[in-house]
């Protein structure tokens, strides 16, 4: 008369999206959507500057006072308008650029590492140390060598 135990509820989701490409790419969408959701107002701003015709002055504040007369007239909705628009276009673009950025860079790392030879902090490190070439020109052994005085 044992109950089986319950399942673990979004247990598929959990273990989809812990992969590290998946969690990448939602890592990404959701940063792109929060930046533009933060901008959004800025964004709308320089929208209605920009269609602005020539004559008018309803814009022509400093961003601060122009910020506080969309808030006046249109409130958070007049903040946040067309910003539906921007997360649709931003979400995928991020996504993609934040998910290959993670595919792709142990590759050129090890790449860069097989062209570098370990390193250029090690070649770096490695030539530094060496004691200075000697030279056989007579020229410049003169110039390097104290005169008597």
């Amino acid at each position: 008369m044992d109950k089986p135990p319950k399942p673990i509820p979004f247990a598929g989701v959990k273990r989809t999206v812990s992969q590290p490409v998946i969690a990448s790419f939602m890592a990404g969408g959701i940063a792109g959507a929060v930046s533009r959701t933060v901008v959004s107002p800025l964004e709308r701003l320089k929208i209605l500057l920009q269609v602005q015709t020539t004559g008018v002055s309803e814009y022509k504040l400093g961003i601060w006072k122009a910020l506080q007369k969309i808030w006046r007239e249109e409130g958070m909705k007049g903040m946040m308008a067309g910003n539906g628009t921007n997360c649709i276009r931003i979400v995928p673009y991020s996504a993609v650029q934040f998910g290959s950025y993670n595919i792709y860079k142990p590759l050129v790392c090890a790449a860069r590492a097989q062209i570098y030879g370990g390193g250029t902090l090690a070649n770096i490190y490695r030539y530094s140390n060496q004691p200075p070439a000697r030279t056989s020109h007579p020229a410049a052994a003169s110039s390097a060598a104290p005169s008597p005085a």
